[in-house]
């Protein structure tokens, strides 16, 4: 992997540097949710060792796709914000293109 700066973390092919700390990881985790405390959007980057997570960085929306089409690691977008956590399908009394909205979560 080649390095990435983003606006608040630099990650090399085994380092990360966020919050002040550079920490090892063997893998990165990104993750999107509505935060309900702070009543906005949260898009974060988490590094794990193996399964214990080690690092985690707030990232912008910009920095969450540049950071996704870069690397292609794991993602949990509840805010769908790559596209990709929907597919039309028909229910099974209805033909798809009937003239309804049927989607079900991938």
């Amino acid at each position: 992997m080649p390095n990435i700066m983003l606006s608040r973390i630099e990650i090399s092919e085994d380092t990360v540097f966020a919050n002040g700390f550079f920490a090892p990881y063997e893998r990165i985790k990104l993750i999107s949710f509505f935060g309900e405390v702070a009543n906005r959007p949260i898009y974060a980057a988490r590094f794990y060792v193996g399964e214990n997570h080690v690092s985690s960085a707030a990232l912008t929306k910009e920095d969450f796709l540049t950071l996704y089409h870069a690397v292609k690691p794991e993602v949990r977008d509840d805010l769908n914000v790559l596209g990709i956590g929907m597919k039309n399908a028909p229910s099974k009394d209805q033909l798809q293109g009937a003239g309804t909205n049927n989607f079900t979560q991938v």
